[in-house]
Parts: structure tokens; C-alpha cells; sequence
């Protein structure tokens, strides 16, 4: 008896894969990844920002505070019941940080302004006391020689040149009452000559006539829904804050969401975290992720494009350059660096088909163009996991190849000059069955 065995075997080509990761969904031909502590630079990713330790801080201070404005911008340490300037130690009682200003009279007499919710409190380097006439505010600013501030719909002026005197005149300090649907008044900002008022579901614009002090105000709604206090900052051109729908800038004339830049990984059931900075243009919020974790988030309002770096410090300020407190600790934001604590930079790549058929296939090895040393974790979708790590330019071979019709991807370094270019895959694709027969 003659028995005919028959084989039917698959047949695979090779193909080299490279894929340009990105850390935005928008790009439609490149690798979206999820991460932390990359930002895109030189047309591919680098390690983020870092820290750098400045000096220990007293045990009893309880956060950094900055005046609000760039002209006289100054640097405080906060305590309970008092501050204390950076830059000399100059100590200044005060009993409410919320808003601190600084005036600079004609003769070049300063006096510190600490707004809080319940009085306005002022400190003229010899003696402080809080400013009659007042009943705190939620918002203030300096503009047009006056002290403004702001409480529920409610604003009030000082005198010209006198920000402590509100005694109402014609000519001299009053108050006006600007009842809108958008709500309370969240911050007060110079901004081209007027003042503009974010409220808690949109913007009015201020616009000041002459002396006596008339005005006219211009509101328009935010249809991102309702903007989050402590998340307002004035980055370059445009005022920049946080809305239930996304970042947003307004432009004096338009408020406009910044699309992206990672919104979607933020809890924002953990408004309390957020607090904000300005830096050269940038915008920084402290932020705690839909992980749990805590981190600060970097956006350029400009390029619209955003990252999420490994500081978890609520206590940060803005201007020349970010500061923050940590563990008792102050730090400077440095422009390259990698987390501080033993935590690595990561990215993770959704699983993908890698851009061809949905056949099966073999994932051989891995690599990466550009400089460093990475380490690649590899998940096929049957839950099967491979790890190899190796530097730029080489063939990261896995031990035993991972078979599936797409893959996920997670990468991870510790390497502070490390810069991904591409991506590349080795894959083995099935494309077509062979049948052998033997008798």
C-alpha cells in the first residue's frame, strides 16, 4: 500500500521596519507613543528636563512664592505668618500669600502687596498692616499707577500712585460691579494695554479710558467649558490656561483650544494639584496623571506640542528660570537630565501591525537610530513578552522571536544623552502556504 503524506508549510519574507516615534496622535505615519520624561527634539525624541539642587531649605518653610508680573518679579520662601525674599532673606509678615505683588514707587520705595481672600495685606520694608477699604480678592494686578483687585464679580481701584489708599473719589479709587455668565473672576492680567479678567467659563476684556478712570468691558464665553483657577499664566503673546475640554490661549481677541500636547493622560479630578509657571514662553502645570502619579507638564503654546517630565512638586515658580521645592529641597529646571528618585524615562508604543498585513509574523530584533542605550520590552497580542537592551545602531536580537499579528512596545533608559531618530523593526511576514507531498 502506497500512503501519500502531505505538508503544508508557510512562507515568510523579511522586512526591515522604520518607524519614526511620536509622542501625538496626529501624526498619522509614525509611531504613537505614550510616555514620560521624553519631549521631541532635533526631529526626533530626547530625554526631558532635569533637576539640578540649588540648597536645602528651612525645615519650617512651607512652599516657594513668586510676585505676580515680570517688571519687579521677585522670589520668596513661604512660612506661616511671613515671607522671606530669595535673593537677601529680607523678611516680610504677612498673613495672606495668595497673590503677592510688588510696587515700585517714583522714588524707588518698594512695598510688598499680599492679596488674600479676606484682606489685602501690605508690607513697606519697615512695617505692614492690611489696607482699609478692602475685603481681600480672589485676583489682583498692578496697572494704570493702581492696585486692582478682584472678588466674585466685583472689582476695586486705588488711588493713582497710592495702592494702599482706596478711599473712592471721582478721581480716585472706586469699584465696579461686572455681573456675566461667565461666572466669578479667577486672575487679573495686563495684557496689550488692557486688563483681562479670566473668569470661571470665559474671558472679559478690560479696556481703561484716561483719568478719572473709565472703562469698557468686552466679555466672550469659553466654549471649552469651565477654566481651572491656579492654571492661568501669561506665556509670551498669549494667556494660557485650563479648561475641562483642554489647554487653551487666548489672544486678545480669541480663545482657542491647544489641541493635544497630552491632555488626555490628566486627572482632572485632581484640580488641587494643578499650579502653574510661565517660563520663556513655556507654560509648566503641576499635574497628577489618570496613573496616579505626579508630574509636570510641559507645553510650548506655540508649537503646540507637550511632554510630561518626572518632578511631582506642587511648589513651583516661573521666570527666568523654574524652581521647585522637593523633600525639603530647592532644585533648578535644567534643559537635559534624567529623573531624579531611580525612576527611568519611558515610552510605550500601542500595539501595532507596524504598518503592513494583518498575517502573522515574527518580531526577530529591534533597534534604534540616533545615540544612547535603551532597553525594548516587546508584547505580543498573546501576551507573550521579550526583553533586550543594547545602544544605537545595533541589532537588538530577542532570544526567541515573538510571533503575532502586531506588537506593543515599551522603552526605557536611564541614559541621559539618549536620542531615538527611528525605530526599527526586524519582522518575518507570512505571505503565501507551500504544500509538499511525499509518497
Amino acid at each position: 500500500m502506497i500512503y501519500e503524506k502531505s505538508l503544508t508549510l508557510p512562507r515568510y519574507r523579511t522586512r526591515r521596519i522604520r518607524k519614526k516615534p511620536t509622542l501625538f496622535r496626529e501624526e498619522e505615519y509614525d509611531l504613537y507613543c505614550r510616555g514620560v520624561h521624553f519631549r521631541e527634539r532635533e526631529g526626533g525624541l530626547v530625554v526631558a528636563e532635569g533637576a539640578e539642587f540649588v540648597s536645602a531649605l528651612p525645615s519650617d518653610c512651607i512652599g516657594l512664592r513668586t510676585s505676580s508680573g515680570f517688571a519687579y518679579q521677585q522670589f520668596f520662601l513661604s512660612y506661616n505668618g511671613f515671607l522671606t525674599r530669595m535673593s537677601d532673606s529680607k523678611k516680610f509678615l504677612t498673613r495672606t500669600p495668595d497673590r503677592i505683588l510688588i510696587y515700585r514707587a517714583p522714588d524707588g520705595k518698594e512695598d510688598l502687596i499680599s492679596v488674600g481672600k479676606n484682606e489685602v495685606f501690605f508690607h513697606d520694608g519697615d512695617a505692614g498692616g492690611t489696607i482699609k477699604g478692602l475685603e481681600g480678592g480672589t485676583a489682583a494686578c498692578l496697572a494704570y499707577e493702581r492696585l486692582f483687585t478682584a472678588k466674585g464679580e466685583m472689582i476695586h481701584w486705588s488711588n493713582p500712585l497710592a495702592p494702599k489708599d482706596f478711599t473712592r473719589s471721582i478721581s480716585g479709587a472706586g469699584y465696579a460691579e461686572l455681573p456675566s455668565f461667565e461666572g466669578e473672576i479667577l486672575e487679573m492680567i495686563p495684557y496689550r494695554g488692557d486688563i483681562v479678567l479670566i473668569r470661571e467659563h470665559g474671558v472679559t476684556v478690560l479696556r481703561v479710558k484716561g483719568e478719572p478712570l473709565s472703562y469698557s468691558a468686552e466679555s466672550m464665553p469659553c466654549a471649552f467649558g469651565r477654566i481651572y483657577p491656579n492654571t492661568i499664566r501669561l506665556c509670551g503673546e498669549r494667556i494660557v490656561f485650563l479648561s475641562e475640554s483642554g489647554l487653551c490661549a487666548f489672544d486678545g481677541s480669541h480663545i482657542r483650544r491647544i489641541p493635544g500636547c497630552g491632555f488626555e493622560e490628566i486627572d482632572l479630578t485632581n484640580s488641587d494639584h494643578f499650579n502653574s509657571a510661565a517660563v520663556h514662553g513655556g507654560y509648566y502645570l503641576a499635574v497628577i496623571m489618570k496613573d496616579g502619579n505626579k508630574r509636570l507638564w510641559a507645553v510650548d503654546p506655540e508649537k503646540e506640542r507637550g511632554h510630561f517630565i518626572c518632578i511631582t512638586s506642587r511648589s513651583i515658580i516661573g521666570g527666568d528660570e523654574l524652581l521647585f521645592a522637593e523633600e525639603g529641597k530647592l532644585y533648578r529646571m535644567t534643559a537635559r537630565g534624567v529623573p531624579k528618585g531611580g525612576e527611568s524615562a519611558w515610552l510605550e508604543c500601542e500595539r501595532s501591525l507596524l504598518g503592513i498585513s494583518v498575517r502573522e509574523k515574527f518580531l526577530d530584533s529591534v533597534g534604534f537610530d540616533g545615540r544612547g542605550f535603551l532597553v525594548f520590552e516587546a508584547t505580543s497580542e498573546h501576551g507573550k513578552t521579550q526583553r533586550v537592551f543594547g545602544r544605537a545602531g545595533e541589532r537588538l536580537k530577542f532570544p526567541v522571536p515573538l510571533r503575532g499579528t502586531g506588537f506593543s512596545v515599551r522603552i526605557e533608559t536611564v541614559c541621559e544623552e539618549v536620542y531615538i531618530k527611528n525605530i526599527t523593526f526586524d519582522v518575518r511576514e507570512e505571505y503565501a502556504w507551500t504544500s509538499t507531498s511525499s509518497n
